[in-house]
């Protein structure tokens, strides 16, 4: 009997597509359930096996059916020699390779079913599949995991360290940033750990928590915020929980970390003067994210952690990188949550307790850690001095910032009652292991009590504000912007002394207004740059006070050169005016509004059809926006030959020596301006600027400005003062007969 090598492959292909298909969907199915994990099936699904054997498979199917149909259909015959020939030996070769990838692929379900296989798997295709089998590799850890296969999560240790590695040396910047799967590979392993709670896993408890494959391992590297944040989220889920000893994982880790990898941090001030974008500020940078960790243990009462932390040392006498040295280092964690230049840390964000969410749940993030200091605070009189430079208590060293320095002290109560009430918690004290530090015992240890250290504090830190205040000099800059402010604010004002000015002006003029200028005295911290607080308006407030001056002088002048004055209700005041000008040329008039408020006259009363803000009837309006102080608001209408002449006067040459004056530079104007700073005057030298107690802590401003506002002698200005409807402080209002239409004849 003849054999059919095509009737055979085709009933091979029938048992294979029996066999395959449900196989794989099978496989699919199971490795689902045994790994929980959609990358590890994606990476399955790519396997070439898989499209090797998925290609032969459709190919030999196309071939089966030509042959199949060519045949019954009596094509067969007609077909050329070569066809028959392709067609009769593609079959039983595609079919034969159909076998080799299947056999393949069953070899590659093996390596996938058996997770040791797997993970050899995973690190040949990592170079080609790096993100997809990261995040396979993290999905077969959790799965061994859970199963206890110890030796397996052995094996991938060394695999999974060089991967960080690899990513860490792949960076060239200051500061390393992984991808976002490494930092959730970490997470979920350590959610993992945390829930099965195997004692089998200490050593990959110590990698996960210990922050081992996050930390750098290079020297001068820095470690980023959110890294910090993922180191953040582990230990606080393992404090939540209690495993105190996950926790400590991370203590031990840094600890040595600290004293091999980082050079000890600059400290140029204090509470947040370091630069954490450089590697000097990176030791300071862990020292202040452990206190956080400890602040949270505190929190969750892990009292066994803090006691082995505190104690935890490699060396001998002991060194303790991650707790404070001194005092100094004390008071620069309590306010470093006063801080508002602070960046490094964000309390409400990055660093806030798990439970606690929210304004109020800053604020207790606020209140833990400053408990967590007053231990600390009171840890520093059990320590012991192993070399003779060293004083665990002796007195802080202070900010250099006048505003930090203001911080401290506003603070230092409120530090102290921590301090008081974390004496009197003895329940606490003896969970921690600590003295009772009662009265008696800060005498029986030759130690100050922490009221009497910090009244000294006290005293201290205010003798130091007052030196640094002294010792400063008035800022260039700042003097720069007062005098710049100040040419701004007063031209101005001497804008519309200009509008109305008449340089005109022919026959010996009347001085009627006067503005002298303005001296004012102020506390020098005013133009100081290292002070508790900036003022905000330090370089304008004498030229505003000035300008006021300006434009009071100049309604007032008004009011004063007037010859004539009629109080009218605001219709009235327009008709006197038509009373005034008739048959006259109203462009040779003008009107100055002192304050009148024309647009509700413009929208509410009949004059509205001849009056506008810039005109009446053709006759201009000059509008001041201000009031007389004597004559209140008011029209003042006149010719404009009668307008006023503006001059000034420069300062005397002693004035200019006194207060080192300048002249502001505005055109047509002497203006003159400086300031004098007490600092060094002598009292009775002080006295003359009304300055008679602690006049060192004062500076005098000065504007000079010798305005003159005067007038023709000949002039005739009628002053038009407005009646306001309901006012109380109304003049006896005049009745439209009483103005004399003769006036401007």
């Amino acid at each position: 009997m003849e054999i059919d090598p095509v009737l055979i492959s085709i009933q091979f292909q029938i048992a294979i597509l029996a066999l395959a298909v449900p196989v794989l969907l099978t496989v699919i199915v199971n490795l689902d359930r045994r790994y929980e994990s959609i990358h590890i099936i994606r990476l399955f699904q790519q396997s070439p096996e898989i499209w090797l054997f998925g290609i032969t498979l459709v190919t030999n199917l196309f071939f089966v059916a030509w042959y199949v149909l060519s045949v019954n259909y009596g094509y067969w015959s007609e077909f050329e020699d070569y066809r028959r020939t392709f067609l009769l030996g593609g079959i039983p070769t595609l079919t034969a390779f159909q076998v080799i990838f299947l056999l393949f692929l069953i070899r590659k379900v093996v390596i996938f079913y058996t997770p040791d296989k797997l993970l050899k798997h995973l690190e040949v295709v990592f170079e080609n599949e790096k993100e997809l089998s990261f995040r396979a590799l993290g999905d077969l850890l959790v799965s061994v995991v859970k199963r206890g296969e110890r030796e397996i999560a052995i094996d991938a240790i060394s695999f999974t360290h060089n991967l960080f590695q690899q990513k860490e040396y792949s960076q060239t910047g200051e500061e390393i940033h992984y991808p976002k799967s490494y930092y959730q590979f970490i997470e979920k392993l350590a959610q993992t750990l945390l829930a099965v709670n195997n004692k089998g896993f200490v050593f990959l408890e110590y990698r996960v928590f210990g922050a081992t494959w996050l930390r750098p391992i290079r020297k001068n590297i820095s470690t980023s915020n959110v890294t910090f944040h993922n180191i953040w989220i582990i230990n606080a889920s393992a404090l939540e929980e209690k495993r105190q000893d996950l926790a400590l994982h991370l203590w031990r880790q840094m600890h040595q970390y600290s004293l091999l990898n980082l050079r000890d941090y600059e400290r140029y001030g204090v509470t947040g003067s370091y630069n954490y974008s450089s590697t000097k500020g990176e030791k300071r940078k862990l020292f202040e994210f452990m206190s956080h960790i400890n602040a949270l243990a505190l929190y969750y009462g892990c009292y066994e952690y803090l006691n082995k932390a505190f104690r935890y040392t490699q060396n001998e006498p002991p060194k303790h990188p991650l707790l404070p040295k001194s005092m100094s280092d004390i008071f620069d964690l309590y306010y470093l949550v006063s801080d508002d230049d602070y960046e490094m840390l964000l309390f409400s964000g990055m660093y806030q307790f798990p439970d606690e969410t929210g304004i109020d749940g800053e604020k207790i993030t606020t209140l833990w850690f400053r408990k967590s200091v007053a231990i600390l605070y009171l840890r520093q009189f059990t320590l012991r001095r192993h070399l003779s430079y060293e004083d665990p208590v002796s007195i802080p060293g202070f900010p250099k910032s006048q505003s930090k320095m203001k911080i401290w002290l506003e603070g230092l109560p409120y530090f102290l009652k921590f301090i008081e009430e974390t004496r009197k918690d003895k329940k606490l004290l003896k969970e921690l292991n600590m003295p009772d530090f009662t009265d008696k015992w800060f005498e029986e240890n030759n130690q100050l009590l922490p009221e009497v250290i910090f009244d000294e504090i006290e005293i201290k830190l205010k003798d130091k504000m007052d030196e640094t205040e002294r010792a400063q000099d008035l800022s260039e800059e700042k003097l720069a912007k007062f005098k710049e402010s100040s040419k701004d604010i007063i031209s101005e004002a001497l804008a519309s002394v200009s509008e109305l000015k008449n340089d005109t002006l022919t026959e010996e003029p009347e001085i009627i207004g006067k503005c002298k200028g303005k001296i004012i005295p102020f506390e020098r911290t005013a133009f100081l740059d290292n002070i508790p607080f900036h003022h905000a308006n330090f370089d304008s407030f004498v030229a505003e006070e000035l300008s006021a001056d300006i434009k009071t002088t100049l309604a007032n002048s008004f009011h004063e050169a007037s010859t004539e004055n009629y109080s009218l209700s605001s219709v009235d005041m327009f008709k006197a005016i038509d009373k005034l000008l008739g048959g006259k040329d109203r462009a040779e008039y003008v009107l100055v509004n002192a304050a009148v408020f024309l647009p509700y006259i413009i929208n509410h009363t009949e004059v509205k059809k001849d009056l506008s803000e810039e005109f009446y009837k053709g006759t201009p309006i000059f509008n001041l926006k201000w009031s007389s102080a004597k004559g209140g608001r008011a029209l003042y209408l006149m010719k404009k030959q009668d307008l006023p002449f503006a001059s000034t006067r420069p300062p005397l040459s002693s004035e200019i020596k006194d207060f080192s004056l300048i002249d502001l530079e505005i055109e047509g104007y002497d203006i003159w301006a400086g300031i004098i700073d007490l600092r060094d005057f002598a009292t009775d030298e002080s006295e003359k600027y009304l300055i008679r107690q602690n006049h060192q802590k004062y500076a005098v401003a000065n504007i000079v400005c010798n305005l003159e506002i005067s007038f023709s002698e000949s002039r005739k200005i009628v002053e038009l003062r407005q009646i306001i409807e309901g006012s109380t402080k109304n003049p006896d209002k005049q009745d439209l007969s009483a103005v004399d239409n003769s006036i401007f004849d």
